[in-house]
């Protein structure tokens, strides 16, 4: 049995009403015009220690007393656990199981050198590393060889996969937000990503585009709602958790704008694209933007949001909601260590957490747990539960 608490990791857990009718869940599935909407209550699904995680493993370095720079995205797949290291224009590779593999990339222009490394998402068609310093994709083999290379011809400053082989980037085109698609053979073209709308306000809501089931979704800044849309941009799915909403005072807004302005400076977007993002976190609306990112794993049966304060500049604990890929709310893990990135895969969560005394980012692996006739209710709750 792993001790949690030496690890800094509280469950959160909720009671949730004894199994039987869908009336005792207390939310409710509809479907209108071919779009599904599910309402989850405030209670989750999952009872009292049910939903649980093990640590498996951590990482700190590619050797000891080798500290990673600066880590800043982790992207798994069935063989290979990727850490982005920006700061070292390195990518290193891990085992599932923790073992140390090669590394692949160092700073410079050349093939293979990176100088500000967007992200590197694993496809079936290789591993694209997004160079936003040399202005460059380059699609990876296993063995680190470049598969296919191209100038981006565009500032990004974010990426998702789209498709099995192939990756969407989002930046600034020919003055323009745009968003292209990158295929296997590195080569380009301009694709439309629906926007998240506002309910209330019909505005474009503050989110983060992703995927659930294969098709793309856009997560919620302010209030965990899901939607999924087709590949054409059709509305097919609303996935909504009443998780309160926190407002943020005049400072923390303030002291936001400066780290983000900061961090877009940084990625190279122009002073103008900056104070236009700048002028647009000033004039939203007084949420606070705390849930970061989705991601969903069919192979477990589980999806993940991650939830973790911006206002508190990066040192606000890490929360972890999950879901059943049906769309129904489980429950909740709260971390007691500030996180920069995620990814669920096979039943595995990774995170790069850092320590608020060292600011040392460690890679940590947890196993997640939840019953299986959990998951099996909230398959057959999201099908019984249509009006």
């Amino acid at each position: 049995m792993v001790d949690l608490s030496r690890f800094g990791l509280v469950l959160v857990m909720f009671l949730a009403g004894c199994a039987g009718g869908v009336e005792e869940w207390g939310g409710q599935v509809t479907e209108t015009d071919g779009v599904v909407r599910i309402q989850n209550p405030a209670v989750p699904l999952a009872g009292p220690a049910e939903v649980n995680a093990h640590l498996l493993w951590s990482s700190a370095g590619p050797a000891e007393g080798d500290y990673w720079e600066a880590p800043n995205r982790v992207h798994a797949d069935d063989e290979v656990v990727f850490v982005v290291d920006r700061q070292a224009s390195k990518i290193h590779r891990l085992s599932p199981e923790g073992r140390v593999l090669s590394s692949f990339g160092e700073p410079g222009g050349g093939p293979g050198q990176y100088r500000r490394i967007i992200d590197a998402i694993p496809t079936e068609a290789g591993l694209f590393v997004i160079d936003g310093g040399n202005g460059r994709v380059e699609i990876l083999g296993s063995g680190g060889e470049i598969l296919a290379s191209s100038l981006l011809g565009q500032v990004v400053f974010s990426v998702v996969p789209l498709g099995e082989d192939g990756v969407g980037v989002s930046g600034v085109l020919e003055r323009d937000l745009k968003w292209q698609r990158i295929d296997a053979a590195a080569s380009m073209k301009e694709v439309s990503f629906p926007e998240f709308m506002d309910p209330d306000t019909s505005a474009v809501a503050p989110s983060r585009p992703g995927r659930w089931d294969g098709k793309r979704a856009r997560l919620s800044f302010t209030s965990p709602q899901i939607q999924v849309f087709s590949d054409t941009g059709v509305l097919e799915k609303v996935i909504d958790v009443p998780l309160p909403t926190e407002e943020a005072t005049d400072q923390e807004i303030e002291g936001l704008v400066a780290e983000v302005a900061a961090v877009l400076a940084e990625d190279g977007l122009p002073s103008g694209v900056i104070q236009q993002q700048a002028d647009q976190l000033r004039s939203r609306p007084r949420a606070k933007l705390r849930f970061r990112d989705l991601r969903f794993d069919g192979t477990s049966g589980l999806a993940a949001i991650w939830e973790q304060n911006p206002e508190d500049f990066g040192s606000g604990n890490a929360s972890l909601h999950l879901l059943s890929t049906a769309g129904i709310y489980l429950g909740a893990l709260e971390f007691h260590r500030a996180w920069s990135a995620f990814d669920l895969k096979n039943g595995v969560l990774y995170t790069l957490s850092r320590d608020p005394d060292t600011d040392l980012v460690t890679l940590e692996a947890f196993s997640l747990s939840v019953p299986g006739e959990v998951l099996e209710r909230a398959d057959r709750l999201a099908e019984a539960s249509r009006g």
